[in-house]
């Protein structure tokens, strides 16, 4: 009994290794429009980034999270439910956190944030980061920014 189980393994050839899991989790796009305030009162100006994340490669993005970078001095944030606001008060730099649910293979997943404009001066450039546990081959498309016109 014990020949033939090991000859039957012999006659398999080498054991295969086991393929890597891997989710080209990237940054598609990063969209700010402004939306003026009427004259009567200019603390109504919003601005609005529209962040799209994809899914790509062989595998499922398994708990993707996404970090918006907020414009420097913004505070008053509004974020979908499943994000988390973020503002230290020893920086002038806010972010919002999203846990995403795990993205299918060519999956998007599009989350907008709003805010207040910043400062006078201030660039109105929002920056996104993503990630997941699924290990990535491509980190490079993993950031990408926009700017209000």
């Amino acid at each position: 009994m014990l020949a033939a189980v090991l000859g039957t393994l012999l006659l398999a050839g080498p054991a295969q290794p086991q393929a890597r899991w891997q989710a080209d989790i990237r940054i598609q796009s990063v969209t700010v429009v402004e939306s003026r305030a009427p004259a009567a009162d200019p603390t109504r100006a919003r601005l609005t980034a529209t962040v799209v994340v994809q899914s790509a490669n062989d595998d499922d993005a398994r708990t993707p999270i996404l970090v918006v970078l907020l414009p420097v001095g913004v505070r008053s944030v509004s974020a979908p439910t499943a994000c988390e606001v973020s503002t230290p008060a020893s920086s002038t730099q806010a972010t919002v956190t999203c846990a995403l649910t795990t993205m299918t293979v060519g999956a998007t997943r599009t989350i907008s944030v709003s805010t207040t404009v910043p400062p006078s001066g201030v660039p109105k450039r929002f920056g996104a980061f993503v990630w997941s546990q699924t290990p990535d081959p491509n980190p490079a498309n993993n950031y990408g920014e926009g700017t209000a016109p």
